[in-house]
């Protein structure tokens, strides 16, 4: 039974690494220093000046990336087991309008 246990606890400690690239929607272009964290914890990195970022994700079958970036939409993806999330974000006009 302790054995059982103790597999259970290993196996859900596993880390994967999951990669990606975060984008413009509007024009595809990279967007570097977006943020991502898995959601519910603080696990998380910044995207390179190609909009790529490597993160190491416990449990990815239920885990969620949180995607944001000043002047456009925070958007929520669910990794669903993938090794590579690639993201692209919509611009959050609103936001950007209250600035100016």
């Amino acid at each position: 039974m302790i054995g059982l246990l103790l597999f259970l606890a290993g196996a859900s400690a596993v880390a994967q690494t999951v990669t990606g690239r975060v984008t413009s929607a509007c024009d595809g272009s990279a967007i570097p220093g977006a943020s991502i964290l898995v959601k519910g914890t603080t696990t998380g990195a910044a995207t390179d000046a190609d909009g790529r970022y490597t993160l190491s994700v416990s449990n990815t079958g239920s885990a969620v990336l949180v995607v944001s970036y000043i002047g456009f939409k925070t958007t929520e993806v669910a990794v669903q087991g993938r090794s590579q999330v690639d993201v692209s974000l919509d611009e959050d006009v609103a936001t950007l309008a209250k600035w100016w």
